[in-house]
């Protein structure tokens, strides 16, 4: 069952209604300083809703139809605000941490895993700094942990300012050439499971980049 049908591959610059909504809440001095192509977040919709293939049996069980993990400060009020307003107009309903008291570093536990089993996909936006934060990091190894045990959601890996390389060369650099932060605050083995979930998920199929 696919989510997005002929009608949607169709629509006259579906970006559109998200930009315009974007600058008359934030106005254009805080629209994005790097531009991107208008079908970056279409492509990412797309392929979202033909990652789905699941009965509407299966469907009733999800509240969320995807479920966002993003670095908030390379992100905010620009592409993430821009995706999630196409999500929306798409009929996807979303789930962003920072809407549910869940964006500071200590915060998510048990709300976090409910939304994560409650969810049908995962968009995983790697960006600049996406790796170097614990809580994003975190937030990854249990929606990979999730989708490896049980096969019932599908992640979506979106390179956003960053390629497949750069994100391997995060990888090698946890625990190691970063200043201490890491090794002294997190256990070896956490930073290795951290390490072993952004690789697994980096690899993945249906990547979109930017």
């Amino acid at each position: 069952m696919w989510l997005i049908d002929e009608a949607d591959e169709k629509r006259e610059n579906p970006f559109k209604k998200a930009l315009d909504e974007h600058e008359k809440r934030f106005g254009k001095e805080k629209m994005p300083t790097t531009s991107f192509p208008v079908d970056f977040i279409d492509d990412i919709v797309k392929t979202t809703g033909k990652e789905f293939g699941i009965s509407i049996k299966e469907a009733s069980e999800f509240k969320y139809d995807v479920l966002l993990s993003y670095e908030s400060t390379d992100n905010r009020k620009n592409f993430i605000e821009l995706l999630d307003g196409e999500l929306r107009s798409s009929k996807f309903i979303p789930f962003k941490a920072e809407d549910n008291g869940m964006d500071r570093e200590e915060d998510g536990g048990s709300e976090l895993d409910a939304a994560i089993s409650r969810s049908r996909s995962s968009i995983i936006v790697f960006s600049r700094n996406y790796a170097y934060s614990p809580r994003c990091v975190d937030q990854l190894l249990k929606i990979f942990e999730y989708s490896s045990e049980t096969k019932r959601l599908v992640i979506i890996p979106v390179f956003y300012q960053v390629s497949k390389d750069q994100v391997r060369m995060q990888v090698e650099r946890l625990g190691a050439s970063l200043p201490g932060m890491y090794n002294k605050q997190f256990k070896r083995e956490n930073v290795k499971k951290w390490k072993e979930a952004i690789k697994g998920v980096a690899e993945l199929p249906a990547a979109v980049s930017f």
